[in-house]
């Protein structure tokens, strides 16, 4: 059996004659098709989309299984024949102030139709469909490239749609489509999403992250103005930006309200400030579930009972939280138990390939050579961090005067060496350990009324450090490191003016450095 054929069977049950009853009801229709005409791409997740929008509808919407007709891998004529019966069957039942329909797609498209496995179905033929149907709203929803031809402007990708759920009575009635981009963009579909931007944020939004007054309600301006705003802003990580498109004509006393956020198999999350979460499903590393930015502070979003990671992302940091849903109940995300980390951290938490620092410390070492005392200093550091390891270069200089045997002298080192080290991050702090090695110029001057030349040497060496860093907001920080440091160096002594026997040997000192710095 071809697939076409599993789907009339699939409309043939879910157009069956359903009793008439009172009270408002929504009827859907979802199609999605992942192969357009020849020579377009196959996409990945218009029918997965499709079949998402079905279930979220009827898990926040209450639309019933009988008025949810999801139509997957047809064409153009299954798509006509499809939407032929729903306009027979609302016409049949009547009921017309009381009823609304919305139609979904998800697929292929151009500026003037919708491509179905090398046939098209013309936005005007499409859009008169609609009208014509004996519904008192009716919201048509296009997620596919090129589909705003259908409100004079061009659309989207793959996508979900609205949970229409009405009150006793419906309070409006008109038309309403909404696209996703316009007529010079493409739409534009992210693996890690599993989708489109605008179909995520759709969905994101329709679970409660558009409620701007905190009703529980989801009405359709809600969600057009989340999904424009948080479409847009992700569309701006990449080359070309994404605008979602609204045209209506409705008309009445209230809202058109989409959701209600009161599933009782459900369970709910209340996000605390504005800010952008990061919704994971199992743990960490488990597959994006939302992206949203809810309207305000004390959003809640309705998802299903399980175990989640979230990532609150707040201007100077971000908080990482593990959360357990159980049905009917609610976690307040503020009040569960939570990691905070700077953004510093991100790339050791395999955020992003690379980034750089510099640091300006100030030092302290203990001298090589016998009786130096302290050697105060200046160090700036460079850096390289990557998810396990940080590769460092720095350049150091030191300046001493003091008394040796009656000698005044002046002792500077100009020294540069290389780092690789491996750090750790916690809530507070980062901690680091690792290794470095690198070498010296060494010049020594002596005052004195006997001969007494000037010393120059190159010496090596190499030591262990450590480091501990606090992070001063998103990209500055105070650094606080130090360690053991062997140095090979040649060793003279002067007596009166007369340099004794030289000799090459090494020597254990250790120094301390404590500055600050940013990273790029």
């Amino acid at each position: 059996m071809n697939r076409a054929a599993l789907t009339t069977l699939a409309l043939a049950a879910a157009l069956a004659p359903a009793a008439a009853r009172a009270g408002a009801r929504t009827v859907v229709v979802a199609i999605g098709n992942d192969v357009g005409n020849a020579g377009e791409v196959m996409l990945r997740f218009a029918e997965r989309d499709a079949e998402a929008f079905g279930a979220l509808l009827r898990r926040l919407g209450g639309v019933r299984p009988e008025d949810m007709v999801v139509v997957t891998g047809g064409n153009a004529d299954d798509v006509r024949g499809v939407l032929d019966d729903v306009a027979a069957r609302l016409a049949k039942e009547g009921g017309e102030a009381d009823t609304a329909l919305i139609v979904y797609y998800s697929g292929h498209a151009d500026a003037t139709g919708l491509h179905l496995t090398d046939s098209v179905l013309p936005y005007d033929e499409l859009e008169a469909r609609v009208t014509e149907a004996r519904a008192g709203a009716r919201v048509l929803l296009l997620d596919s490239c090129r589909s705003g031809g259908v409100t004079r402007v061009k659309g989207a990708r793959p996508a979900e749609a609205f949970d229409l759920r009405l009150d006793t009575h419906l309070e409006v009635e008109g038309l309403a489509v909404l696209t996703s981009s316009t007529a010079t963009e493409d739409s534009q579909e992210s693996d890690e999403l599993g989708g489109s931007f605008f179909t995520h944020h759709l969905l994101g939004g329709l679970r409660g992250a558009a409620d701007a007054d905190h009703d529980g309600r989801v009405t359709l301006s809600e969600v057009h103005a989340y999904v424009y705003r948080n479409t847009l802003r992700s569309s701006g990580r990449t080359e070309q930006l994404q605008h979602p498109t609204y045209a209506y004509d409705m008309r009445g006393r209230g809202e058109l309200v989409l959701t209600r956020l009161t599933d009782a198999h459900g369970g709910r999350l209340r996000l605390a400030e504005s800010d952008t979460y990061l919704i994971r499903s199992g743990g960490e590393g488990g597959a994006l579930v939302l992206e949203v930015h809810p309207e305000g502070p004390d959003a809640r979003v309705s998802l299903p009972p399980g175990r989640y990671f979230v990532q609150q992302r707040r201007p100077d940091h971000f908080v990482e939280t593990e959360i357990e849903l159980a049905p009917g109940r609610e976690v307040v995300l503020a009040d569960q138990p939570h990691r905070a980390y700077a953004y510093a951290h991100l790339v050791r938490k395999g955020g992003a390939a690379m980034s750089q620092s510099v640091f300006a410390l100030a030092t302290a070492e203990t001298s090589a050579l016998d009786g130096g005392g302290l050697m105060p200093g200046a160090t700036l550091r460079w850096a390289a961090e990557f998810p396990w390891l940080t590769l460092g270069l720095r350049g150091h200089f030191g300046r001493r005067e003091d008394t040796l045997d009656g000698l005044e002298r002046v002792t500077q080192t100009f020294g540069a060496d290389v780092s690789v080290e491996h750090v750790v991050d916690l809530p507070v702090l980062s901690l680091s350990l690792g290794v470095l090695a690198g070498g010296r110029y060494a010049m020594q001057t002596f005052e004195t009324q006997l001969d007494a030349d000037d010393r120059r040497a190159f010496t090596g060496g190499f030591g262990v450090q450590a480091a501990v860093e606090r992070a001063l907001g998103e990209r500055f920080a105070l650094r606080l490191e130090g360690g053991p440091y062997t140095q090979i160096l040649r060793v003279a002594t002067n007596r009166n003016g007369a340099e004794s026997t030289a000799n090459t040997t090494s020597r254990l000192t250790f120094w301390l450095g404590f500055g600050v710095g940013g990273r790029f």
